[in-house]
């Protein structure tokens, strides 16, 4: 089947004829998320955890907001995405200025761990895709002005939805030194 242009940019919010797909969403409408990110009022991205062990993980994602203003992250495997409905519009790269992708329904991404990227735009409605990541390879983070940050150190751990590398970027472009200073310690 060849998908209608309309239905790829996103601009519809029909479903393509993908396996399973609708099946997948009457699911996840049964049960609650395995995980949400964001506001609990309003996530960004909701998670139900269809296979999880020691080769990899497989997730449906339903993202509801773009990422917001953080800054491009990667992954801790190797990893493929299927777009089963909605879209998104894809920042590709560590440079803010990086080129952009539209992904919609059928469209399937395969991305390595280290490969930064951000979600900028979501179609109205928001997007469904199916997420499948390898075995854990590294720990994952941000790209930053200032360098690669661990997640732990990037999020806010009181405040998951609130970004903690938001004071960083007031205090100068050495995230060790800021973070030394942020945290009333002497820099490295």
């Amino acid at each position: 089947m060849t998908p209608d242009p309309e239905i790829v940019t996103g601009a519809s919010r029909r479903m393509l004829d993908l396996p399973h797909a609708q099946r997948l969403k009457a699911w996840a409408a049964e049960r609650m998320p395995d995980l949400s990110l964001g506001d609990p009022a309003a996530p960004y991205m909701r998670r139900w955890i269809i296979h999880q062990g020691l080769a990899g993980a497989t997730y449906l994602h339903h993202f509801l907001a773009p990422d917001g203003n953080r800054d491009p992250h990667d992954h801790t495997a190797d990893n493929a995405t299927l777009v089963l409905d909605g879209g998104y519009l894809e920042r590709l790269g560590a440079s803010p200025g990086g080129p952009t992708i539209r992904r919609g329904p059928g469209d399937h991404v395969i991305r390595r761990a280290e490969d930064p990227h951000a979600i900028v735009e979501i179609a109205p409605g928001g997007c469904w895709t199916l997420w499948r990541r390898g075995p854990k390879a590294r720990e994952w983070g941000f790209h930053t002005p200032a360098g690669w940050v661990r997640w732990s150190e990037y999020v806010d751990p009181l405040d998951p939805d609130r970004i903690a590398y938001e004071r960083l970027r007031a205090v100068g472009p050495s995230a060790a030194g800021a973070w030394a200073a942020v945290n009333g310690e002497e820099s490295p």
